[in-house]
């Protein structure tokens, strides 16, 4: 095929009847993912694998060297847990990505109490651990249109992050509540810890770790799915901190 005709196959592709310019339709959906969050996220996401798997390198060359039972069984120790460490972020990543990929569900008619109460069952070990007292208030607007799963997933992904970063607060108090603003139903999710050490905006990157010690028990990728549910249903999401406690609002659309 000539250059010209190329030229021409182009040309013709960038231009509707009528040689009018083409623009966007408004059927098709804003992207919501750009090239740089998938950088970022990518390259997240291939640090925190690189980083067990240099334990896993080290303690395997250590452990071609030595007969004894104490260190064998410490290396096979940390051994599993970077194995464990790398599941968990591929898993994560994956699901991330499953977010901004496939098509958002139907909605319908959810009721917060019932998935509340499903999210309190999937944490009912981490609940047990840290006996966090729950107050919740739905009485005014008890259901939100919505899909179930999703719903569940963020009151998963909400109340795990308030739990997991406030272990040392005995006296831990999260408030889960829905009410009106600005003509749309809002689930809020607050409690009395020690707040956001950080930039809010940034808690809600993939693998955030909110110190600068790294903890692995707190990198994740919890508020960062919450934040993809939001953006893939036309929703918001935001969170807000102070000394003292930090709150986490998701706008229904």
């Amino acid at each position: 095929m000539s250059t010209d005709t190329n030229i021409r196959l182009k040309k013709s592709i960038l231009h509707k009847v009528g040689d009018q310019p083409a623009t966007p339709s408004d059927d098709l959906p804003t992207p919501v993912v750009t090239n740089s969050f998938l950088h970022k996220t990518v390259h997240a996401a291939g640090h925190d694998l690189r980083s067990p798997l240099f334990v896993i390198r080290a303690y395997s060359q250590l452990l071609q060297k030595t007969q004894e039972k104490n260190v064998l069984d410490q290396g096979l120790q940390l051994m599993d847990q970077a194995t464990d460490r790398m599941e968990k972020t591929i898993n994560e990543f994956v699901h991330l990505i499953d977010l901004y990929t496939l098509p958002f569900p139907e909605k319908t008619s959810v009721s917060f109490e019932t998935a509340l109460e499903t999210a309190q069952f999937q944490l009912v070990k981490m609940i047990h651990e840290y006996q966090p007292t729950f107050l919740f208030d739905f009485a005014d607007f008890p259901t939100t249109h919505f899909h179930e799963k999703y719903l569940i997933d963020i009151l998963t992904y909400l109340l795990d992050n308030a739990i997991r970063h406030n272990t040392d607060q005995e006296d831990l108090i999260i408030k889960v509540y829905s009410k009106m603003i600005n003509n749309k139903v809002t689930l809020i999710v607050e409690d009395n810890g020690k707040g956001i050490e950080d930039d809010p905006n940034k808690a809600s990157n993939p693998f955030y770790t909110y110190t600068k010690e790294e903890q692995p028990e707190c990198v994740g990728m919890g508020l960062a799915k919450v934040k993809a549910i939001a953006q893939v249903s036309q929703c918001s999401f935001s969170l807000e901190s102070e000394a003292g406690g930090a709150r986490a609002s998701f706008v229904f659309g």
